[in-house]
């Protein structure tokens, strides 16, 4: 079956995913280390809702909003992938490890193939299958450092992720019923920051982010929640949840090789071997078809 061309876009937009999620740990990092850490996701998500809801007036896009169901639906997404999902990985990092936090979130690329089975129907096919199972064998063996504590903290970070599916459901749902993308994410960045904005009050107290940090909020704002929430949602509307997740979860891989080339730090044999598991997996994942494209 020859692939179509949408599907192929797709594909090209989550590999340009996949870059810069590889740097989008190390920045969260670095900004929860200068300033609290809801607050500094707080700002950089009500920020990141400026330039969504720019595109929207561009593109005269909020006469679609003024729907009841809509609202309701939207209002789920916000809650699902921003304030609970990202107020559980925040709270429950604090009592666990950056390994184990990164190590633990993988499990979306579980939740993603069987919520997109069971609810949107996709057909798993042996290649999805197998790519799917190479690229999470290929994380842990890139993560895993021998060392797995079992706490409540580390359960709630594996748990979690299942809300970034449940609201990717409803996203791509919505783009299906004529949603544009731009919306969905002006609707979720500014809802949700506001929502952390207030959980910050209660639990952080607020503060300005220190001057000389505001450069590095904007880039981080414009990179890691602009432009990489803005390819998630064009490859979504193109690909199948389950694939999509499958490939931009291998980030690990491509960080690990930006630090070989970049910085010189030289991986490990297990993770030379995670590297070369995430290349197959991804060759299996693009032989694959996403269900609005098979014939």
């Amino acid at each position: 079956m020859k692939k179509h061309e949408q599907e192929k876009i797709g594909e090209i937009l989550v590999g340009l995913l996949l870059v810069i999620q590889a740097f989008a740990p190390v920045g969260m990092h670095y900004g929860a280390t200068q300033m609290p850490q809801i607050q500094f996701l707080a700002y950089v998500t009500i920020l990141s809702s400026v330039l969504f809801i720019g595109i929207s007036l561009y593109r005269r896009e909020f006469k679609n909003l003024w729907n009841k169901t809509v609202i309701l639906r939207l209002s789920a997404y916000a809650f699902l992938s921003t304030v609970l999902s990202y107020g559980i990985i925040i709270y429950a990092t604090r009592y666990s490890t950056a390994i184990e936090t990164t190590l633990l979130t993988q499990s979306e690329i579980i939740f993603a193939a069987i919520f997109a089975w069971t609810i949107l129907k996709e057909r798993m096919s042996r290649n999805k299958l197998l790519g799917i199972f190479a690229i999470l064998i290929a994380n842990i063996l890139i993560l895993y450092g021998g060392k797995l504590s079992f706490s409540m903290a580390n359960l709630a970070l594996f748990f979690a992720p299942v809300f970034f599916v449940f609201g990717n459901v409803i996203s791509k749902n919505l783009q299906k019923e004529g949603i544009s993308w731009s919306l969905i994410l002006a609707f979720r960045m500014f809802v949700g920051g506001l929502a952390l904005l207030i959980i910050a009050y209660f639990t952080e107290g607020l503060q300005l982010p220190p001057t000389g940090l505001w450069p590095f909020i904007l880039f981080f704002t414009f990179s890691a929640f602009g432009v990489e929430k803005i390819l998630w949602q064009m490859a979504l509307h193109r690909l199948d949840l389950s694939k999509i997740t499958a490939i931009g979860i291998g980030s690990p891989a491509v960080s690990l090789l930006i630090a070989f080339l970049w910085l010189g730090e030289i991986p490990s044999g297990n993770q030379w071997i995670g590297i070369l598991l995430v290349c197959i997996g991804t060759v299996f994942l693009l032989k694959t078809h996403s269900k609005q494209w098979e014939e």
